[in-house]
């Protein structure tokens, strides 16, 4: 913020180009606060442990229930299809949880940040250049 202030001071930035950075840089910073909220925030254990315990009870019980309801043959097609579905659930939950990270599906934060500087340095080659021109 000081830089942008300092270069509109000094006339290297236009004031409506002053006033879109300081409105980005104020959006950048709520969403790195919420990153970071992210980032530090985990679920409580107890809360997981017994997520995990009620879906595995119900993964191994769900036959026993379902024998009135569905013919001896679907039982075992039914029990696999609504266990993958929901281990899939449970899985997909726990990596959302964390999405910054060095895994292949975590967001990729360096490279996001090596695109925004890289935004940033034209930016600055541009007034740069103006500047320049102006004089």
């Amino acid at each position: 913020m000081q830089r942008i202030h300092r270069g509109q001071v000094l006339g290297t930035f236009a004031p409506e180009l002053s006033a879109q950075m300081y409105s980005q840089a104020v959006s950048l910073h709520g969403r790195i606060l919420s990153c970071i909220m992210v980032i530090e925030q985990n679920s409580p254990g107890p809360f997981v442990v017994h997520m995990r315990t009620f879906l595995m009870m119900f993964c191994f019980t769900f036959p026993f229930t379902a024998i009135a309801a569905f013919q001896p043959l679907m039982i075992l097609p039914m029990q696999m299809m609504l266990s993958f579905a929901l281990l899939g659930i449970e899985f997909f939950s726990r990596e959302m949880e964390h999405p910054f990270g060095d895994d292949a599906v975590d967001i990729p934060v360096s490279a996001v940040m090596d695109n925004v500087k890289r935004m940033v340095q034209e930016v600055q080659d541009y007034e740069r250049l103006r500047f320049k021109r102006a004089d």
